[in-house]
């Protein structure tokens, strides 16, 4: 069974750009936006005025596996006995709706440990869970030391206060490159850690007026959902995440960019990209196991502010 539904399926395709087809490396060229082309037309003959510059990446994908088992005593005392095999064959699941449920679980999980990576993912760690490929985070950490993308201080490690969330993200806007400010509304997104995204909804609340369409807004999270039009996306796992893998409570994170910026590669006509269930008669165990190709890389940092 191909792996390829796990990138497309839920948030994934909404925050990142898929690359189905690589194998180890490819390269990423972008054209440079350009400007000042037009001449006049004087005389035969052709004079170049202005030059496509082309900015390259590099994305890597690493082969990454997955491998669990299911005692078939622990589904016996929790199973219906009617749904499984009978006789000699009681204890192999395959084919029944325990293992629909056991291949649907792995594929969450595989799908939450592929947004997790993208984001917090460190090669460097000696975390196995986070250091099989770079993430966001990892690039947003050495662009702002190199002062390459716009900084915004959101004073992590103290719990914010009333007006911060709204402050944060005006600082976030104001900040953006002219690249970035170009880009319409709807192109662009705010992804912001829980926290900050609850300051915020409660920084309208308490400077909400007596309206009650504004009201239901707030109770629907819809006011809070966008900041001048732009989305603002609850990123619900980056405040656990980074005390797991960047060791700050009260990380107050945030990245605004546009909604193709960020890529996720794999190889979706490799072989290994397969999901094997097998039951071991030796062990009473039912087995999955899978292995494909895995990658994260941005595109342009023109397009990225960042807090934290």
């Amino acid at each position: 069974m191909l792996l390829s539904p796990i990138f497309f399926e839920d948030s994934v395709p909404e925050l990142f750009e898929v690359m189905p087809m690589v194998n180890s490396e490819k390269k990423m060229a972008y054209a440079s936006v350009m400007k000042n082309v037009l001449q006049r037309s004087v005389s035969c003959g052709l004079r170049p005025k202005g030059e496509v510059e082309l900015y390259e990446r590099c994305i890597n994908t690493d082969l990454v596996a997955v491998y669990v088992t299911q005692c078939f005593d622990e589904a016996l005392n929790l199973a219906y006995q009617s749904a499984l095999k009978t006789g000699a064959d009681i204890s192999d699941l395959t084919g029944t709706i325990f293992m629909e449920i056991l291949i649907r679980r792995v594929q969450e999980a595989i799908k939450k440990d592929v947004e997790k990576l993208a984001f917090y993912g460190d090669k460097t760690s000696a975390d196995a869970n986070i250091n099989l490929t770079d993430g966001m985070w990892v690039y947003i950490f050495d662009l702002v030391a190199k002062s390459l993308i716009p900084y915004v201080d959101t004073n992590s490690g103290a719990p914010l206060t009333a007006g911060d969330g709204i402050d944060i993200l005006e600082a976030m806007y104001e900040n953006q490159t002219n690249e970035l400010k170009a880009v319409a509304p709807a192109e662009k997104i705010y992804l912001v850690s829980t926290d900050l995204y609850f300051q915020y909804v409660k920084d309208l609340e308490e400077g909400s007026i007596n309206s009650e369409a504004y009201t239901s807004n707030i109770e629907n999270g819809g006011r809070g959902s966008r900041y001048r039009n732009i989305e603002v996306r609850p990123m619900w796992d980056w405040q656990q995440y980074a005390l797991d893998f960047q060791g700050t409570a009260d990380a107050h994170q945030a990245i605004l960019t546009t909604r193709d910026n960020m890529v996720i590669a794999t190889d979706v006509q490799s072989p290994q990209n397969q999901l094997q269930v097998w039951y071991d008669m030796d062990s009473e165990l039912n087995k999955i196991r899978t292995r494909f190709r895995f990658g994260f890389n941005y595109k342009l940092e023109e397009f990225l502010v960042a807090a934290f």
